[in-house]
């Protein structure tokens, strides 16, 4: 693998002589995504963008097809247009709280108090005093049901045969089990990522138990391991199966688009619009399950299972709230990002917003004053308004945009990012702390005016770089 100076790839050689290439512009973005088996072309991805790090156009210079987009005032994105055709527009409108509809007019769904979807030219659905998704009735009768844990993770799906899927998970909150018709999908983690997931006939038969019980054996569980090898964060880069080890080739926000065998063959493909949807793909459609950076399909439900929620592609939502409420930086606490071409949501949660300096240019990407100094972070935070203050290790954010705009001062801009899109900072380190609770800040060690402070600022300490893609400027 080789990278550029910014620390982007450029370059991937993998089995089978596929060799993944990339070019950017000066500013860090895109351009061109090239892929190449045995010699020849599989893919090939040219990027414009505009002067607001907005993709304007996608191109597959292999078929000549061209995607144009469109987004409003606010850098929502609001349309997708295929070749300039008339009638082959795809809406993603907002209204004035950031609700989706699917047209020009906004006359096609009904939203209830929260920003809970009421009603959709396909169905009608109902939720619990919680705000969690209960039942879809779709207008040819058909009806699902979704029952919940206490902590709001999703327990079991009814569809509308009667069938149920059922859903366990371990004390942090991670799917550990999906089970349906009697065989069982077993997970197996590594911090917020897949590392194995297994089938077993009966949902008893785990890893642990496999010897005390005869209906399954290791050898059962080793014939059909999938170990799944992911880049740092959430972007699959490889399967290992008992009958091959295969590479995953992913988009520049992480998506996986293709997928090779160790002889270079493709053996899979997809295409996602900007609902997420899989809209064309080759190869089993479950090969490589991952969606958006984070985002797990279970085709048996047709959700997204997005680590603390479920995400619904055809809806363009999620089924539950934010588990943070309005910090998660979307006011729908339903929706997805505002930008699903620049934009990704890997937990379903933290976005947060930094007023930049006349100084700071978001051409230059967000880094600390002083990477590597070893401030505390208490200390950062208590003297960081100082005008004497010669900077730390940490970029200070918050997770309210309200607070941003507050101390909103002539010639800054608001931006904001995602904490998942953080890389190592010139001294080789990466760290967020997240102090915007007292709950947090006490679990930090602050105290006194440091914890006054980061509370009401509702702060998050930032120890690393933001690349330029990575962030999105916004409206005051």
């Amino acid at each position: 693998m080789q990278y550029n100076e910014l620390g982007q790839e450029i370059e991937r050689i993998l089995p089978g002589d596929v060799i993944s290439k990339w070019q950017y512009d000066i500013t860090g973005r895109p351009t061109h995504h090239r892929v190449s088996s045995q010699n020849r072309d599989a893919r090939r991805r040219a990027y414009n963008w505009d002067v607001n790090h907005q993709l304007r156009s996608m191109v597959n210079e292999l078929t000549g097809v061209k995607v144009t987009y469109g987004y409003d005032e606010f850098s929502n994105l609001v349309w997708a247009n295929q070749d300039s055709r008339q009638f082959d527009f795809l809406y993603r409108s907002v209204d004035d709280v950031g609700n989706l509809y699917e047209t020009k007019d906004k006359k096609d769904r009904v939203y209830g108090a929260g920003s809970r979807l009421l009603e959709t030219k396909d169905a009608q659905f109902s939720y619990d005093e919680e705000g969690n998704l209960v039942e879809k009735v779709e207008h040819n009768g058909d009806t699902w049901k979704y029952e919940f844990y206490g902590n709001g993770m999703m327990a079991k799906v009814m569809k509308p045969d009667k069938t149920e899927i059922t859903f366990k998970y371990d004390a942090l909150g991670r799917r550990i089990e999906k089970c349906s018709e009697g065989k069982a999908t077993h997970f197996v983690w590594d911090g917020n990522t897949i590392l194995h997931e297994y089938l077993s006939q009966d949902n008893s038969d785990t890893l642990e138990n496999s010897v005390e019980n005869a209906s399954q054996t290791d050898a059962d569980i080793a014939d059909n391991l999938v170990t799944w090898v992911f880049n740092e964060g959430f972007v699959p880069s490889a399967k290992i199966t008992n009958e091959g080890h295969y590479s995953i080739i992913s988009d520049y926000l992480g998506t996986p688009v293709e997928a090779y065998d160790e002889q270079g063959n493709k053996v899979w493909s997809a295409e996602l619009d900007v609902y997420g949807r899989v809209k064309e793909f080759t190869g089993e459609k479950d090969f490589i399950p991952f969606r958006y950076q984070g985002q797990y399909e279970d085709i048996e439900i047709g959700l997204y299972y997005n680590r603390f929620r479920y995400y619904d592609p055809e809806q363009g939502n999620y089924t539950q709230v934010d588990p943070i409420g309005l910090a998660g930086g979307n006011p729908t606490l339903y929706g997805y990002t505002r930008n699903p071409l620049s934009e990704i949501d890997p937990l379903g949660l933290i976005v947060v917003y930094r007023n930049l300096r006349p100084d700071e240019k978001i051409s230059n990407g967000l880094t600390a004053k002083n990477p590597g100094r070893g401030m505390k972070p208490s200390g950062h935070v208590m003297n960081g308004s100082s005008p004497n203050f010669k900077g730390s290790q940490f970029i200070s954010t918050t997770t309210d945009i309200d607070v941003a705009r507050k101390w909103n001062k002539e010639g800054q801009t608001i931006v904001k990012f995602d904490t998942d899109d953080v890389v190592k900072d010139s001294a080789g380190n990466k760290n967020i702390i997240d102090v915007s609770t007292p709950e947090k800040a006490k679990a930090e060690g602050f105290k006194g005016r440091p914890d006054n402070y980061a509370v009401s600022s509702k702060e998050v300490l930032v120890e690393g770089h933001v690349p330029t893609n990575k962030i999105t400027k916004v409206c005051k």
